[in-house]
């Protein structure tokens, strides 16, 4: 069975993704390594912190230039913006520098909590190129989530 240009023009924009090679260009990805208490779970008016460590890795084949990480507070992987403790709830954002392919930035968010606020059961994310100026080639790998953070013995 033979092909024309044509046909193969065809399966190319029917299977592109199939047949086509990935997209060049920078690519920023999170992987947490931890998250946590650093206080035991608050009582009225007493504040606790809550910090993550996380790596922003560029997995593309060009240089990103420096961009902006932001950190949030969530129960889950959802992303809902509503005011309340156990729903998403921005912490902090982080200037990253310009990475090459293929290196790596370590950043660390150590945050207040506002009083009577416990992250206990809740997650970190991390959301890589938040400022939007890396022209990314997958935007999908650019949000890291955290394991669920323990509470802290009171003992």
């Amino acid at each position: 069975m033979r092909f024309s240009r044509l046909s193969a023009a065809v399966l190319v924009g029917i299977f592109g993704a199939s047949f086509a090679s990935a997209a060049s260009g920078p690519d920023l990805a999170v992987s947490w390594q931890r998250a946590e208490l650093l206080a035991p779970a608050p009582k009225p008016n007493q504040r606790t912190t809550i910090e993550g460590v996380f790596v922003v890795s560029n997995v593309g084949d060009q240089a990103a230039p420096a961009s902006r990480v932001a950190v949030y507070l969530r129960p889950d992987r959802l992303r809902i913006n509503v005011r309340d403790g156990r729903v998403s709830r921005w912490l902090t954002t982080l200037e990253v520098p310009a990475l090459l392919p293929g290196q790596k930035w370590n950043g660390r968010a150590a945050v207040g909590l506002e009083p009577g606020l416990d992250a206990a059961g809740l997650r970190l994310t991390a959301v890589a190129n938040s400022s939007g100026v890396v022209a990314d080639g997958n935007g999908g790998n650019n949000e890291g989530t955290s394991s669920v953070i323990a509470a802290l013995s009171t003992e």
